[in-house]
Parts: C-alpha cells; structure tokens; sequence
C-alpha cells in the first residue's frame, strides 16, 4: 500500500464496525471480543479507546470566546456608540430616527449623551437602563 493510504485508515471502520459511534460502546465490544492490544493492527483501535477513556467528561462552552473578546464589558458600556445602538435598537422614540450612528466615539458630542441620558431614563426598558446608568458614570456626563 502507499503511505498516504495507510494515514488515512480509520480504525474503526477498519474492523468492520462502522456503524458504531459511541466510544464507551466500543471499549466494551473490544473488552468482549477479547482484541489483543499488542497487536500492531489493533494498535490505532487501542489508542483511540485509552484517549477517550482519560478524556475529560465534560466540555467547556465558551472555551475560545476570550481570542474573540476584542474590548472588555467595561469599556463596551462606557461606549457612547455602544448607548446609541443600544438606545435605536430598543426603539427610543427620540433615537429610533438615526439611521447612521458614527463608527468612533470620539465623533459623538457629549452634550449628546447628556440629553440622551436625561430624556431616556425614562423610555428605556430595564436591561439597558443598567447600561445608561453606567454610560452616564463612567462617562462623567452631567446632568
């Protein structure tokens, strides 16, 4: 056989069982059928079942979600674009007009974010009332 063959033989469909998926299976069929772990051709099956058995039993949801994370919740709240897609999304009567919000926050007038956080205490729901609450802090806007 060629060598790139031989690289992609899976073991298990090379003993016949392919239709078995379920690796704790597996480890009691090979039990059961008494496969000889020292055996060469049975060595890529006996590596599989051992990695799986010392696995970890669980798994972590947001395992890869800090490489993605390109600014923290702090700064995302102390966002003045950030309150302002927050305020049309959630259909402010006052901001649900902006079709354009600018890219930087440095582009968004503070006295903006003063009226914006007086008038829409009041119209804003109580997930992002939280949020305008800490714009405002964070932000130094005075009232």
């Amino acid at each position: 056989r060629p060598k790139a063959d031989l690289n992609t033989i899976d073991a298990i469909a090379s003993i016949g069982v392919s239709w078995l998926n379920d690796i704790q299976k597996l480890a009691e069929w090979a039990k059961k059928a008494r496969i000889d772990p020292h055996d060469p051709q049975n060595s890529s099956l006996m590596q599989l079942i051992e990695v799986n058995q010392h696995a970890l039993q669980y798994f972590r949801l947001e395992q890869m979600q800090e490489e993605f994370n390109f600014v923290t919740d702090k700064e995302m709240e102390k966002s003045k674009r950030f309150l302002l897609l927050i305020l049309r999304d959630s259909g402010v009567s006052e901001y649900s007009y902006f079709k354009q919000v600018p890219p930087y926050d440095k582009e968004i007038p503070d006295n903006i974010m003063v009226i914006l956080v007086i008038c829409c205490k009041i119209n804003v729901g109580k997930s992002q009332e939280k949020i305008v609450n800490n714009a405002a802090f964070h932000g130094n806007y005075s009232f």
